[in-house]
């Protein structure tokens, strides 16, 4: 567009011509249309608009919103359910010690599970690729574990 075409445009046409380049500075759109970035800006300030993140809004109102944040807008709710449903798994995936309430401490002295024959393999090799002991790395695991969860 030129400067006459741009100069023949309604002031509403003008801003919105300006504000559809809302990434570009002033001077730039200034030398597409052909006239200096202080004219154009004049012009526009002098009808009562202002530059807010880019686009011109008329004094006294908001700057139109990025087409990212309107798109998030249309998907707010299910964005919401994500949040919410990855909420209430971190919830979930805290330790629950009831069982322990029920323990009757009267017959026994300690409390012992039969761990998957799978993992004690694997605790084995890795004790002996690295030589630390069993209860180093047990004591370590509870310890990070109880960390997390505390």
């Amino acid at each position: 567009m030129d400067r006459q075409e741009f100069k023949s445009l309604r002031l509403e046409e003008q801003v919105a011509y300006v504000n559809k380049r809302s990434q570009m500075t002033m001077g730039q759109i200034a030398e597409e249309i052909g006239i200096p970035a202080s004219s154009l800006s004049q012009l526009l300030t002098r009808e009562g608009h202002r530059r807010v993140n880019g686009f011109y809004v008329k004094a006294g109102t908001e700057a139109p919103q990025t087409n990212d944040l309107q798109e998030l807008l249309q998907y707010k709710e299910q964005i919401l359910a994500m949040v919410l449903k990855e909420q209430q798994e971190q919830t979930s995936k805290k330790l629950d010690f009831s069982f322990l309430n029920n323990y009757n401490q009267k017959h026994k002295k300690t409390i012992s599970f039969d761990l998957p024959e799978a993992f004690v393999n694997e605790i084995d090799m890795f004790v002996k690729a690295t030589g630390y002991k069993k209860q180093a790395i047990y004591a370590l695991a509870i310890y990070q574990l109880m960390q997390k969860h505390g």
